[in-house]
């Protein structure tokens, strides 16, 4: 394959690195000032930094361990504003098995002519992480309707790639190290729609991938948004848990499970946070259940909460 040859739209070999157009446009007519501008390039790139494992798994560079992503060049048009990403993939034999990959994938004929791969890709994460802020740093009652909005982006960006939404999800989840640090540069990257009211952004261009306005106007303003360090994270697959607590109405604070006995914190009660994707009242009764969890660790070595991904296998008593 030669140099600076397309993928798929948008998406382009050249040499040893992937190169990643994409432009994000802003429905508001009005320019938008220099320092709103730089605010936004600087949080798009914050965001795209720490989600970079996340961008590259989608596509499935299986080498990204060894990659780098980095913003290449931002153009300003006023209401539009294209970037090019790059990701570095170690050699020009590495940067053509991705290319064949992403080939088999997303050959050219399977990509819609208003959205491209890296547009839907990219707007699913901006829509999570955008999401994730809004949940942390929203009241309940403003919340909901940018929630539900989201949760439509990412849906449609499952479907469009050909993956189911609730594993595009988890991809993103595992992929971000600091959820709430992406969070915030999302949220900083979309303040030129809040300069004016009603304003929508299209990832892609005017003909991309819409976030919608109500996304926009019940963002957080990125000053509240508190970013501490997640700890160290120790993922056990498949390993028996009982629940100890189960309020349903507080899916991040109700919950509580025990690990078993031949873990690496034997009958331990930890604090647990669910996945969105599990049905609360399935779990009412401290049932035991074979499940996929990811430790989040402090710095000191001690288990600060549980993250319920995956419920394998309810078993029918509530005691074993």
């Amino acid at each position: 394959m030669s140099e600076q040859e397309m993928i798929c739209p948008g998406i382009h070999l050249d040499g040893s690195s992937i190169r990643i157009d994409l432009s994000v446009y802003f429905s508001n007519p009005d320019a938008i000032p220099a320092t709103v501008f730089a605010e936004s390039v600087a949080g798009f790139n914050r965001m795209a930094k720490l989600a970079s494992d996340a961008i590259v798994a989608i596509l499935g560079v299986d080498n990204h361990e060894r990659s780098v992503l980095y913003l290449e060049t931002v153009r300003n048009g006023s209401k539009l504003t294209d970037f090019i990403f790059r990701i570095f993939l170690g050699s020009e034999a590495e940067a053509s098995r991705t290319a064949d990959i992403l080939h088999q994938r997303f050959g050219v004929n399977r990509v819609m002519e208003s959205k491209h791969v890296q547009n839907i890709i990219i707007a699913a994460i901006v829509a999570f992480c955008v999401r994730d802020v809004v949940r942390e740093f929203v009241p309940d009652e403003k919340a909901s309707a940018a929630i539900e909005a989201t949760n439509s982006v990412i849906f449609n960006a499952g479907r469009d790639l050909d993956i189911a939404p609730d594993q595009l999800e988890r991809m993103i989840r595992e992929n971000i190290p600091h959820p709430l640090k992406a969070g915030k540069g999302a949220v900083q990257a979309l303040q030129p729609a809040l300069m004016r009211e009603d304003t929508t952004v299209k990832i892609g261009g005017r003909d991309g991938v819409e976030i919608p306005s109500v996304v926009v106007t019940n963002m957080p303003p990125p000053s509240v948004i508190t970013t501490k360090d997640k700890p160290m994270r120790i993922d056990l697959k498949n390993v028996h848990i009982q629940f100890l607590a189960s309020d349903i109405d507080r899916r991040r604070t109700g919950w509580a499970i025990m690990l078993p006995e031949d873990s690496i914190y034997p009958k331990k009660r930890v604090k647990a946070v669910l996945d969105e994707t599990l049905c609360p009242s399935d779990l009412m009764y401290k049932a035991w259940v074979d499940a996929d969890v990811s430790l989040y660790m402090t710095p000191d070595g001690k288990v600060k909460y549980a993250f319920v991904q995956t419920i394998r296998q309810i078993d029918s008593d509530a005691i074993p």
